[in-house]
């Protein structure tokens, strides 16, 4: 099934989970919880596998997300 998942959509199963993981963290964050909520609530098993996996699919840590996340809401306002 890994094999036919990685065929048709360019990434393994595992890949796919953790971005999905990811994507809820971000819910989670821009909510106001905290990073080690966000990360537990998502799925992750530890804190520093979040960090590590974040950076790895976002580019950046999650501090770093949160305060982009909220200098944007403030230019808008």
């Amino acid at each position: 099934m890994s094999k036919i998942f990685l065929k048709y959509s360019g990434i393994s199963i595992n890949e796919h989970i953790s971005m999905l993981r990811i994507k809820c963290a971000n819910q989670l964050l821009v909510g106001g919880q905290s990073i080690i909520e966000a990360a537990l609530d998502s799925g992750f098993q530890s804190v520093r596998t979040f960090n590590n996996t974040y950076k790895k699919y976002m580019g950046m840590t999650p501090t770093e997300y949160i305060k982009k996340m909220l200098n944007q809401k403030r230019s808008k306002t």
